[in-house]
Parts: structure tokens; C-alpha cells; sequence
């Protein structure tokens, strides 16, 4: 963050890094729809050829990759017209599993990755390898992929039913973060709320001016209007 304090320090604009996820999901493709209309079923014909019992299937979720292929397979199945299940590939052998025991086996998963973490830091450090971002960060990241999601939809909301605002709803959204950014330097800092925020504004104001520099196709014509725009607001708030 640049701050009134620190503004002869050059600031550069802040470049969002992508986030890599892996879906471990195996894609079904080409296959017929489930003759019987089950929802979960993609019809795989071997398992449908019997008339006296078809046997119906979800797409398997599996992890594949070097370390091997299709590790703890599970899918939903159903036999027929009997209750839905999961199955589930523990020690090489197919089980079915209850409701409950699903939610046992995420539990039992969660702890068992958790460990292997663990496991990939300790053996990261002995490598000399950087570690895993821990799972607060993993959630914080997540949670700002949230609300990235909830500001398109916020710009793209009708208001009154009719029209959009983007100016107004882009206004309000800047004021929310900068008042949360300055509540949180508040927090871990010495600053009262009010340098905070004046801090927040004055970094807000100094990235506005360096993406805008930086996307001009007029650099000098822009940083004539950046002082002109600079001049009028200082006139009208009367500083």
C-alpha cells in the first residue's frame, strides 16, 4: 500500500496472480443419456443391456495423474429400483457405502490430507523447496474469488428494474473495500480509523493514477488531466 507518508516511493500497479485449481472429476463424454431418465446416470450401455436390471451409474470422481490413475474411485450407483448409493474403491476392492460412511470418509479424507500437507512441507523443507499455502490462505483466496464473482454481478444488477448504474455501484463497492482495508490497517496498526482511511484513499487514489497512466495512449495529454483534474478538486474541497 502506498501511503501520504511513504509517497515519494515509486508504487507500482498490484497484478492479480491466476489461481490454479485441479479438477479431479473424470469428463464423460459421448455417452447416451440414462434410458430409465435417472438424473445421475450416464447410461453406460453395459450396465443397461440386462432388462431384468439395469445397473446405473454417475461419472466416476477419481484423482489421476503421475503419481497414478484413478485413486479413490467413487461414484454414486443404484441397482435398479433400489435406494442410491456410493461406491467407493478403499483397498482395491470395490465397497458400497452408506450415507453416513460417506460422511465418515470425508472426515477421515480431510484429516488424511491435512497430514499429507504436512507431510509435503517437512519434505519440502528438506529439499530446500518452498511450502504450501496454508489452508487460511487457501480460504482467503476463495473468498476473494467471491467476491470478485459477487462485484460482476453487483455491476451487471438492475436497479429499480429498469437500468444499470455502473458509475454509482462502482463508487459504492471502491467505498466498501477501502473502508475494510482501513478498518484492518486500524486493527493491526497504531493509525485511529481516520489515518487509515486516509491512508487507504490516498493508496487508492496513487494505483487509480498509475493504471491509468499505464493503459493511456496519451501519456503526457493524461498527465496534463491528472493535474488539471488534481487543481478543480483541490478548488472545490477548498484546501
Amino acid at each position: 500500500m502506498t501511503s501520504i507518508s511513504d509517497v515519494t516511493a515509486s508504487a507500482q500497479p498490484t497484478v492479480s496472480q491466476p489461481v490454479s485449481a485441479t479438477d479431479t472429476v473424470a469428463a464423460v463424454v459421448g455417452r447416451p443419456a440414462c434410458p430409465d431418465g435417472v438424473s445421475f446416470c450416464y447410461g453406460d450401455p453395459d450396465t443397461h443391456s440386462d432388462p431384468r436390471e439395469h445397473i446405473h451409474h454417475a461419472p466416476a470422481n477419481h484423482m489421476t495423474g503421475t503419481f497414478g490413475d484413478e485413486l479413490m474411485d467413487c461414484s454414486i450407483v443404484q441397482w435398479h429400483d433400489g435406494r442410491p448409493a456410493m461406491e467407493f474403491v478403499g483397498n482395491g476392492s470395490w465397497g458400497t457405502l452408506t450415507l453416513d460412511q460417506v460422511d465418515e470418509l470425508i472426515t477421515a479424507e480431510t484429516k488424511h490430507l491435512a497430514t499429507l500437507r504436512r507431510q509435503r512441507n517437512q519434505l519440502a523443507a528438506l529439499l530446500g523447496s518452498k511450502p504450501l499455502a496454508t489452508s487460511a490462505e487457501v480460504t482467503a483466496e476463495q473468498r476473494v474469488i467471491q467476491a470478485e464473482t459477487a462485484i460482476d454481478r453487483a455491476m451487471d444488477a438492475k436497479h429499480d428494474g429498469l437500468t444499470t448504474h455502473p458509475h454509482d455501484t462502482k463508487d459504492r463497492l471502491r467505498r466498501a473495500v477501502e473502508h475494510a482495508a482501513a478498518r484492518h490497517l486500524a486493527r493491526v496498526s497504531k493509525h485511529t480509523i481516520k489515518a487509515a482511511r486516509a491512508d487507504e484513499a490516498f493508496s487508492a487514489a496513487v494505483d487509480t493514477m498509475t493504471e491509468a497512466l499505464r493503459t493511456s495512449g496519451n501519456v503526457r495529454q493524461t498527465v496534463i488531466a491528472l493535474i488539471t483534474a488534481l487543481e478543480l478538486t483541490v478548488g472545490e474541497t477548498g484546501a
